[in-house]
């Protein structure tokens, strides 16, 4: 085995070099996970949509943010992959924008209704706040119903 020279300068950006290989690998693998479930999705099933499911937790104690930018309750600590994937969702969004053009591509937080029903967070009204249960979740949305502008 020959030995390379490695200067200090290379030693000292390897770790993040790993990194973020490790990040572009981790965007790359979602992406295609995503798009794979959303052509099968459109070939299988009568819908205009798919959602890719984030995270799903309970409503406890105290304010955080939520996939799509909004502040709400959640206490419990996130696992690995849904903390990478909060944390790259912008690029992920931003590739499959790319990859299903004219469709909305977005980030959803929604709370389960007592009849079992998901509504995005945006569209609760007060109304409808007594009728909310605890559990919600974050999604990315693919929706192909409607051509969106460029």
């Amino acid at each position: 085995m020959d030995l390379i020279p490695v200067s200090r300068v290379e030693l000292q950006g390897r770790r993040a070099a790993k990194i973020e290989a490790d990040r572009q690998h981790f965007i790359k693998t979602t992406v295609r996970s995503i798009y794979n479930e959303a052509l099968r999705t459109a070939d299988t099933q009568e819908t205009t949509s798919y959602k890719y499911l984030v995270s799903t937790r309970r409503r406890p104690l105290h304010s955080a943010k939520t996939l799509a930018g909004q502040a709400v309750i959640n206490a419990l600590p996130k696992d690995t992959y849904t903390s990478m994937l909060f944390d790259n969702a912008t690029e992920i969004i931003e590739e499959l924008r790319q990859l299903f053009p004219g469709c909305t591509v977005k980030s959803h937080f929604m709370i389960q209704d007592t009849k079992g029903i998901w509504h995005e967070e945006s569209t609760i009204t007060e109304a409808l706040n007594p009728f909310m249960t605890m559990n919600c979740q974050d999604v990315i949305l693919i929706d192909w119903s409607v051509q969106t502008p460029s």
